[in-house]
């Protein structure tokens, strides 16, 4: 298991590559809290992505941070639009995923999409 709690950027999952890569044990993976961004969002997604070992089975993102839009005002996570749809495609390479967790990320109709595919 790894997780991650309170991170800003994603430079670390550049860093932790070989990690990610040849550690065939790697079940679980949590980040909580963390503001990853665009770049850090694509890290993320290249890191799942050269997951090689068929261990991952659990993947969650928990977020209690929220931000101000640019425009209304209102509330928004961290995680949303293409940077959510990119992390949950590159999941679609783990069947044995067993467990996903998405509290308080936005989900429209892209993100849903990724999601059913995901699911068959």
């Amino acid at each position: 298991k790894i997780c991650f709690h309170g991170l800003r950027g994603g430079e670390v999952f550049q860093s932790l590559g070989h990690f990610f890569r040849y550690n065939h044990n790697l079940a679980e993976i949590v980040l909580e809290n963390c503001e990853l961004g665009a770049d850090g969002c694509r890290l993320l997604r290249l890191a799942i992505d050269g997951c090689k070992g068929n261990s991952l089975k659990c993947f969650k993102i928990e977020n209690d941070y929220r931000i101000n839009t640019f425009f209304g005002g209102g509330n928004q996570s961290f995680f949303g639009g293409e940077q959510l749809v990119d992390i949950i495609m590159s999941l679609i390479m783990h069947p044995q995923l067993k467990k996903l967790r998405l509290n308080r990320n936005i989900m429209g109709r892209n993100e849903c999409m990724a999601l059913e595919n995901l699911l068959r």
